[in-house]
């Protein structure tokens, strides 16, 4: 096998080509190159701290609107703890608590068993034998600060009936929705009020329930 030796003419255009290649090489290697500053890793730390007033501002004053529209928030869904001025009239006090929250009320179907009213009823000092109807509310409210007992029944009718108990209280004057509700007193000092859209109703639910008490 034979072996062809590079004429002269190929021999310069490799050089000539090597020559190119390596200029090349080196220009695009000096394009590449970047200096790195000394103070990059310690300007870098510090972005966070030089963001502009004026960026930060907005974000502080969005995380405030959004705390506040919290608070505003639980505050509607608690309203029921949440002292409200009435009338010295301890029915028309009732009433008006009941139809502030008949929209809440009328839609709960829950039936409230015994033991979680008597639960409700202990810090003032009373106990429930027996429950003539189905009870689909109770919970604590709130009569100008005074801690109150509340209870809503509901009758075969379909109708609701609301009772409060109010330790330590009398009405004052005449009611205004004396066609709502009735009220009587307790030895214990405690009046008892029931409201509904009937008088003759919450007159036959109060009387079931002073009888069932203790």
């Amino acid at each position: 096998m034979s072996t062809q030796k590079p004429n002269a003419s190929n021999v310069a255009s490799f050089i000539e080509y090597k020559r190119r290649s390596d200029s090349f090489e080196n220009e695009l290697f000096q394009a590449l190159r970047v200096d790195v500053p000394n103070n990059l890793a310690t300007n870098l730390k510090d972005i966070p701290n030089r963001v502009p007033e004026r960026t930060r501002r907005p974000a502080i004053i969005g995380s405030m609107v959004a705390g506040l529209s919290c608070l505003l928030l639980v505050g509607s869904l608690l309203f029921n703890s949440t002292p409200t001025a009435h009338a010295d009239n301890l029915i028309d006090t009732a009433y008006n608590h009941m139809m502030t929250q008949k929209s809440f009320t009328d839609t709960i179907s829950n039936e409230v068993e015994i033991g979680e009213v008597n639960n409700k009823l202990e810090p003032f000092g009373v106990k429930i034998e027996e429950l003539p109807w189905e009870v689909r509310y109770v919970n604590h409210c709130y009569f100008k600060s005074k801690a109150v007992f509340q209870m809503i029944t509901l009758l075969d009718s379909g109708q609701r009936v609301s009772i409060y108990l109010i330790p330590n209280a009398a009405s004052k004057g005449k009611a205004d929705n004396s066609d709502k509700g009735v009220e009587i007193n307790l030895e214990s000092g405690a009046a008892v009020v029931a409201v509904s859209e009937s008088r003759e109703l919450s007159k036959q639910v109060l009387k079931e329930f002073s009888g069932n008490i203790s």
